[in-house]
């Protein structure tokens, strides 16, 4: 009744994942200063690279995360991530 997702909080596999599905939920835990925080974005992959949206608190559009999840979460320290893919079809 719903859609295929994949689950992994494995950051290698992200990329893969993420290449294959038609959208994604991106959960990660930030820290700055002595704030920590959890935040949510929808993202997918395009020829160009990762798109994601709700990316901060300025996002007014889509913004661009580069050739690798993996990279751009590591840039910028953020942890205890889940990627959600999910599929359109079967």
């Amino acid at each position: 009744w719903g859609f295929p997702i994949e689950m992994t909080v494995k950051r290698s596999e992200f990329d893969e994942i993420a290449e294959r599905s038609d959208v994604c939920i991106l959960f990660y835990r930030w820290h700055q200063k002595l704030k920590v925080g959890a935040h949510f974005v929808a993202l997918h992959h395009t020829p160009e690279g990762f798109i994601g949206y709700n990316t901060y608190r300025t996002s007014k559009g889509p913004d661009r995360y580069g050739e690798s999840l993996e990279s751009f979460l590591k840039q910028r320290k953020y942890f205890g991530c889940v990627l959600f893919g999910i599929r359109k079809g079967k």
